[in-house]
Protein backbone atom coordinates (compact mmCIF):
# COMPACT_ATOMS: atom_id res chain seq x y z
CA UNK A 1 0.00 0.00 0.00
CA UNK A 2 1.86 3.33 -1.17
CA UNK A 3 0.82 6.43 0.98
CA UNK A 4 0.61 8.05 -2.85
CA UNK A 5 0.95 6.93 -6.35
CA UNK A 6 1.74 9.81 -9.21
CA UNK A 7 0.76 9.09 -12.56
CA UNK A 8 2.66 11.27 -14.99
CA UNK A 9 6.50 11.92 -15.30
CA UNK A 10 6.56 15.70 -16.64
CA UNK A 11 7.80 18.15 -14.17
CA UNK A 12 4.75 18.33 -12.34
CA UNK A 13 4.79 14.51 -11.09
CA UNK A 14 8.53 14.39 -10.86
CA UNK A 15 8.52 17.34 -8.54
CA UNK A 16 5.44 15.80 -6.59
CA UNK A 17 7.86 12.63 -6.01
CA UNK A 18 10.28 14.90 -4.41
CA UNK A 19 8.38 16.65 -2.37
CA UNK A 20 6.70 13.89 -1.15
CA UNK A 21 9.68 12.01 -0.45
CA UNK A 22 10.99 14.75 2.01
CA UNK A 23 7.45 14.51 3.76
CA UNK A 24 8.48 10.87 4.34
CA UNK A 25 5.48 9.26 1.99
CA UNK A 26 5.60 6.25 0.59
CA UNK A 27 5.58 7.30 -3.26
CA UNK A 28 5.59 5.65 -6.67
CA UNK A 29 5.48 7.02 -10.17
CA UNK A 30 4.19 5.54 -12.85
CA UNK A 31 5.38 6.84 -16.06
CA UNK A 32 6.08 5.72 -19.97
CA UNK A 33 7.83 9.00 -20.62
CA UNK A 34 8.89 12.41 -20.01
CA UNK A 35 5.64 14.22 -21.30
CA UNK A 36 6.00 17.12 -23.35
CA UNK A 37 9.33 19.10 -22.03
CA UNK A 38 11.39 16.32 -23.51
CA UNK A 39 10.31 17.67 -26.84
CA UNK A 40 11.76 20.75 -25.91
CA UNK A 41 14.78 21.76 -28.18
CA UNK A 42 15.91 24.31 -25.50
CA UNK A 43 14.92 25.23 -22.82
CA UNK A 44 15.77 29.50 -21.96
CA UNK A 45 13.34 30.21 -19.63
CA UNK A 46 13.56 27.57 -16.16
CA UNK A 47 15.39 29.16 -13.89
CA UNK A 48 19.03 27.32 -13.70
CA UNK A 49 19.20 25.57 -16.40
CA UNK A 50 19.05 28.03 -19.01
CA UNK A 51 20.29 26.09 -22.57
CA UNK A 52 19.72 22.54 -21.33
CA UNK A 53 17.37 21.16 -23.94
CA UNK A 54 14.35 19.34 -22.08
CA UNK A 55 14.97 16.13 -22.53
CA UNK A 56 18.55 16.71 -19.74
CA UNK A 57 16.03 18.80 -17.88
CA UNK A 58 13.57 16.27 -17.73
CA UNK A 59 16.06 13.44 -16.70
CA UNK A 60 17.32 15.76 -13.79
CA UNK A 61 14.31 15.85 -12.93
CA UNK A 62 14.12 12.48 -12.44
CA UNK A 63 17.30 11.31 -11.08
CA UNK A 64 16.72 13.55 -8.34
CA UNK A 65 13.17 12.03 -7.49
CA UNK A 66 15.37 8.74 -7.70
CA UNK A 67 18.29 10.19 -5.52
CA UNK A 68 15.40 10.42 -2.87
CA UNK A 69 14.22 7.11 -2.77
CA UNK A 70 11.28 7.35 -5.15
CA UNK A 71 10.48 4.08 -7.56
CA UNK A 72 9.86 5.13 -10.88
CA UNK A 73 8.10 2.50 -13.04
CA UNK A 74 8.10 2.58 -16.80
CA UNK A 75 4.74 1.18 -17.11
CA UNK A 76 0.78 2.92 -18.37
CA UNK A 77 -1.92 3.34 -15.78
CA UNK A 78 -5.26 2.10 -17.69
CA UNK A 79 -7.70 2.19 -14.92
CA UNK A 80 -8.30 3.42 -11.60
CA UNK A 81 -10.80 2.14 -9.29
CA UNK A 82 -11.83 3.51 -5.30
CA UNK A 83 -11.16 0.61 -2.96
CA UNK A 84 -11.50 -0.06 1.19
CA UNK A 85 -8.20 2.04 1.93
CA UNK A 86 -8.05 4.61 -1.27
CA UNK A 87 -7.91 3.23 -4.45
CA UNK A 88 -6.68 0.50 -7.36
CA UNK A 89 -4.60 1.56 -10.09
CA UNK A 90 -3.73 -0.99 -12.61
CA UNK A 91 -1.33 -1.01 -15.60
CA UNK A 92 -1.79 -2.78 -19.35
CA UNK A 93 1.87 -4.92 -17.55
CA UNK A 94 -0.88 -6.27 -15.65
CA UNK A 95 0.83 -4.81 -12.52
CA UNK A 96 -2.08 -3.75 -9.77
CA UNK A 97 -0.59 -0.92 -6.73
CA UNK A 98 -2.86 0.30 -4.03
CA UNK A 99 -2.63 3.34 -2.87
CA UNK A 100 -4.11 6.04 0.27
CA UNK A 101 -4.14 9.20 -2.61
CA UNK A 102 -3.57 9.56 -6.07
CA UNK A 103 -1.59 12.80 -7.60
CA UNK A 104 -2.73 12.76 -11.73
CA UNK A 105 -0.03 14.80 -13.72
CA UNK A 106 -0.94 13.31 -17.30
CA UNK A 107 -0.76 16.57 -18.98
CA UNK A 108 -2.05 17.82 -21.94
CA UNK A 109 -1.04 17.59 -25.84
CA UNK A 110 -0.54 20.56 -28.31
CA UNK A 111 -3.28 20.12 -31.07
CA UNK A 112 -1.71 19.00 -34.32
CA UNK A 113 -2.55 19.88 -37.70
CA UNK A 114 -2.04 16.62 -38.84
CA UNK A 115 0.12 16.89 -42.42
CA UNK A 116 2.72 15.29 -43.53
CA UNK A 117 6.11 15.81 -41.96
CA UNK A 118 4.62 18.08 -39.34
CA UNK A 119 6.55 15.70 -36.61
CA UNK A 120 9.43 15.60 -38.78
CA UNK A 121 9.84 19.43 -38.62
CA UNK A 122 9.68 20.01 -34.56
CA UNK A 123 12.58 21.50 -33.00
CA UNK A 124 13.06 22.26 -36.75
CA UNK A 125 10.94 25.00 -37.37
CA UNK A 126 7.43 23.48 -35.41
CA UNK A 127 6.77 24.71 -32.59
CA UNK A 128 4.09 24.74 -30.32
CA UNK A 129 5.54 27.25 -27.52
CA UNK A 130 6.02 31.17 -28.22
CA UNK A 131 7.14 31.64 -24.67
CA UNK A 132 9.81 28.51 -25.41
CA UNK A 133 11.01 29.42 -28.81
CA UNK A 134 10.61 32.58 -29.58
CA UNK A 135 14.41 33.48 -28.71
CA UNK A 136 15.75 31.00 -31.38
CA UNK A 137 13.84 32.75 -34.27
CA UNK A 138 14.95 36.44 -33.90
CA UNK A 139 15.72 38.21 -37.48
CA UNK A 140 13.60 35.51 -38.94
CA UNK A 141 10.26 35.15 -40.75
CA UNK A 142 7.76 32.59 -38.83
CA UNK A 143 4.16 32.06 -38.88
CA UNK A 144 1.19 31.72 -36.65
CA UNK A 145 -1.19 29.08 -37.05
CA UNK A 146 -4.15 29.74 -35.55
CA UNK A 147 -6.72 32.56 -34.73
CA UNK A 148 -7.69 32.54 -30.63
CA UNK A 149 -6.08 34.55 -27.89
CA UNK A 150 -3.68 32.60 -27.76
CA UNK A 151 -2.16 32.28 -31.27
CA UNK A 152 -3.04 36.28 -31.02
CA UNK A 153 -0.45 36.95 -27.66
CA UNK A 154 1.85 34.41 -29.52
CA UNK A 155 2.26 36.50 -32.88
CA UNK A 156 2.55 39.60 -30.60
CA UNK A 157 5.14 37.91 -28.65
CA UNK A 158 6.94 36.93 -31.75
CA UNK A 159 7.20 40.05 -33.01
CA UNK A 160 9.36 41.68 -30.54
CA UNK A 161 11.66 39.07 -32.10
CA UNK A 162 11.19 38.32 -35.20
CA UNK A 163 11.51 40.60 -38.76
CA UNK A 164 8.08 39.18 -39.82
CA UNK A 165 5.07 37.54 -38.27
CA UNK A 166 1.87 36.08 -40.44
CA UNK A 167 -1.04 35.04 -38.83
CA UNK A 168 -2.89 32.24 -40.61
CA UNK A 169 -6.54 31.23 -39.87
CA UNK A 170 -9.00 29.18 -41.54
CA UNK A 171 -12.10 31.15 -40.28
CA UNK A 172 -12.89 34.52 -41.75
CA UNK A 173 -11.25 36.78 -39.01
CA UNK A 174 -9.72 36.13 -36.12
CA UNK A 175 -11.82 35.29 -33.08
CA UNK A 176 -9.26 37.12 -30.69
CA UNK A 177 -10.23 39.76 -28.28
CA UNK A 178 -10.70 42.86 -30.71
CA UNK A 179 -8.03 44.64 -28.41
CA UNK A 180 -5.47 41.89 -29.49
CA UNK A 181 -6.44 41.88 -33.26
CA UNK A 182 -6.03 45.83 -33.27
CA UNK A 183 -2.57 45.42 -32.19
CA UNK A 184 -1.39 42.88 -34.94
CA UNK A 185 -2.96 44.99 -37.16
CA UNK A 186 -0.89 48.20 -36.12
CA UNK A 187 2.12 46.51 -36.63
CA UNK A 188 3.84 46.87 -40.01
CA UNK A 189 5.97 43.81 -39.10
CA UNK A 190 2.43 41.47 -38.99
CA UNK A 191 0.14 40.31 -40.80
CA UNK A 192 -3.02 37.96 -41.68
CA UNK A 193 -4.18 35.51 -43.78
CA UNK A 194 -7.75 34.14 -43.16
CA UNK A 195 -10.03 31.80 -45.17
CA UNK A 196 -6.92 29.55 -45.46
CA UNK A 197 -5.33 25.99 -43.83
CA UNK A 198 -1.65 25.16 -43.68
CA UNK A 199 -1.94 22.43 -46.74
CA UNK A 200 1.78 21.39 -47.00
CA UNK A 201 5.52 21.76 -44.63
CA UNK A 202 8.54 22.59 -47.21
CA UNK A 203 12.09 22.36 -46.50
CA UNK A 204 14.97 19.84 -46.55
CA UNK A 205 16.95 19.38 -43.07
CA UNK A 206 14.65 22.49 -41.39
CA UNK A 207 11.43 23.93 -42.52
CA UNK A 208 11.41 26.98 -45.37
CA UNK A 209 8.11 27.38 -46.55
CA UNK A 210 4.53 26.25 -46.15
CA UNK A 211 2.01 25.95 -48.67
CA UNK A 212 -1.99 26.84 -47.63
CA UNK A 213 -4.68 25.71 -49.36
CA UNK A 214 -5.68 28.36 -51.44
CA UNK A 215 -2.11 27.92 -53.09
CA UNK A 216 -0.40 30.59 -51.38
CA UNK A 217 2.96 29.83 -50.78
CA UNK A 218 4.82 31.26 -47.66
CA UNK A 219 8.42 31.28 -46.71
CA UNK A 220 9.15 31.02 -43.41
CA UNK A 221 11.51 29.60 -40.76
CA UNK A 222 9.33 28.34 -38.36
CA UNK A 223 5.84 27.96 -37.57
CA UNK A 224 3.99 28.29 -34.27
CA UNK A 225 1.07 26.11 -34.02
CA UNK A 226 -1.55 27.67 -31.21
CA UNK A 227 -4.84 25.45 -32.30
CA UNK A 228 -5.39 24.10 -28.70
CA UNK A 229 -4.77 21.22 -26.81
CA UNK A 230 -5.69 17.65 -25.76
CA UNK A 231 -5.61 17.03 -21.86
CA UNK A 232 -5.25 13.75 -20.84
CA UNK A 233 -7.94 12.89 -18.53
CA UNK A 234 -9.22 9.39 -19.44
CA UNK A 235 -8.38 8.09 -15.90
CA UNK A 236 -9.67 10.97 -14.00
CA UNK A 237 -13.30 10.50 -15.34
CA UNK A 238 -13.03 6.71 -14.18
CA UNK A 239 -13.26 7.90 -10.37
CA UNK A 240 -15.72 11.08 -10.45
CA UNK A 241 -13.73 14.05 -11.01
CA UNK A 242 -15.12 16.92 -12.32
CA UNK A 243 -13.71 18.43 -15.31
CA UNK A 244 -14.24 21.87 -17.09
CA UNK A 245 -16.20 22.59 -20.41
CA UNK A 246 -12.82 21.62 -22.21
CA UNK A 247 -12.17 18.86 -20.38
CA UNK A 248 -9.09 20.22 -18.08
CA UNK A 249 -9.57 18.91 -14.44
CA UNK A 250 -11.09 21.35 -11.81
CA UNK A 251 -8.87 21.60 -8.90
CA UNK A 252 -9.04 23.78 -5.55
CA UNK A 253 -5.99 25.80 -4.47
CA UNK A 254 -4.20 22.44 -3.20
CA UNK A 255 -4.47 21.14 -5.99
CA UNK A 256 -6.90 18.30 -4.81
CA UNK A 257 -10.41 17.59 -6.99
CA UNK A 258 -13.92 16.92 -5.67
CA UNK A 259 -12.92 13.38 -5.45
CA UNK A 260 -11.40 12.86 -1.43
CA UNK A 261 -7.77 11.42 -2.06
CA UNK A 262 -7.54 12.83 -5.61
CA UNK A 263 -5.04 15.58 -6.95
CA UNK A 264 -4.10 16.98 -9.85
CA UNK A 265 -1.04 19.07 -11.09
CA UNK A 266 0.34 20.74 -14.34
CA UNK A 267 -0.84 21.25 -17.95
CA UNK A 268 -4.02 18.88 -17.30
CA UNK A 269 -6.03 21.25 -14.73
CA UNK A 270 -7.54 24.23 -14.41
CA UNK A 271 -4.83 26.40 -12.32
CA UNK A 272 -2.70 27.30 -14.33
CA UNK A 273 -3.52 31.00 -14.98
CA UNK A 274 -3.39 30.06 -18.68
CA UNK A 275 1.05 29.79 -18.71
CA UNK A 276 1.52 26.39 -19.45
CA UNK A 277 5.38 26.01 -18.39
CA UNK A 278 7.54 23.86 -17.05
CA UNK A 279 8.14 26.51 -13.88
CA UNK A 280 3.70 26.52 -13.01
CA UNK A 281 3.39 22.69 -13.93
CA UNK A 282 6.36 22.36 -11.08
CA UNK A 283 4.96 24.36 -8.41
CA UNK A 284 1.62 22.95 -8.94
CA UNK A 285 3.59 19.28 -8.54
CA UNK A 286 5.31 21.28 -5.11
CA UNK A 287 1.23 22.87 -4.00
CA UNK A 288 -0.03 19.14 -4.02
CA UNK A 289 2.09 17.04 -1.89
CA UNK A 290 2.09 19.58 0.49
CA UNK A 291 -1.41 19.41 0.34
CA UNK A 292 -1.30 15.56 0.20
CA UNK A 293 1.05 15.24 2.96
CA UNK A 294 -1.54 16.97 5.07
CA UNK A 295 -4.63 15.44 3.84
CA UNK A 296 -3.31 11.65 4.69
CA UNK A 297 -2.56 13.11 8.52
CA UNK A 298 -5.81 14.74 8.85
Amino acid sequence: MHDLLIIGGGPAGLTAAIYAARYKLNTAVLALDFGQIAKAPCVENYPGAEGATGLELAKKFRDQAKNQGVPIMNEEAVSIKKAKKGFEVATREGARYETRSLLIATGASHRKLNIEHEDKYIGKGVSYCSTCDAPMFAGKAVAVIGGSDAAAVSALHLASYAKRVTMVYRGDELRAQPTLVQKIKSKPTMSIITNANVAKLKGDKRLTAIKLDNGKELKVDGIFIEIGQVPSTGLAKQVGVKLTERDYIKVDQSQMTNTPGVFAAGDITDSCNHLKQILTAASQGAVAANAIFKFLNQ
